[in-house]
């Protein structure tokens, strides 16, 4: 969003319903979605909206944690916005997917501590590993960074 904040008007109520433990970066993603509605013109425009806010700081934090992620060539604002859709995306259904995990993984951890079988630790350690597999999840979408010029990986 940060680098295309064009975006935002489509995925405004999907960002909004996203849960963060982390109440900063909840309240960081309100203002981003209150400031990208009102300065969609440019990614210049948000960022002066969120230093504006008060946010400014923790936009350069997010940039700097973005920029070690595999695809964060995609999420800059020189890169298409199609692409930068792509990850927003899958970002989104990993969230959900994640947080959905989490929570059978807790209710897991329970049943085990009730009732300590081969079923429910079966269940615990299947849960921990779809976890671990979405950790490692990249964007696999024919033609995905075509229009951002990024080189296809080598086979």
């Amino acid at each position: 969003m940060l680098g295309h904040p064009s975006l935002t008007a489509a995925y405004a109520e999907e960002l909004a319903g996203v849960e963060f433990r982390n109440r900063k970066l909840g309240s960081f993603r309100d203002i981003l979605l209150a400031s990208a509605v009102a300065d969609s013109q440019s990614p210049q425009a948000l960022a002066e909206a969120l230093a504006a806010a008060g946010q400014g700081a923790e936009r350069e934090r997010i940039l700097a944690l973005a920029a070690a992620m595999p695809n964060w060539w995609c999420v800059r604002a020189g890169s298409s916005s199609r692409d930068a859709e792509h990850v927003l995306r899958q970002s989104l259904a990993l969230h959900r997917r994640t947080g959905e995990l989490n929570r059978e993984l807790a209710l897991a951890e329970k049943l085990l501590a009730e009732e300590p079988n081969e079923q429910n630790f079966a269940r615990l350690l299947d849960i921990k590993t779809h976890l671990a597999d979405l950790a490692n999840a990249e964007a696999a979408i024919d033609g995905f960074g075509d229009d951002s010029g990024r080189e296809p990986a080598p086979i």
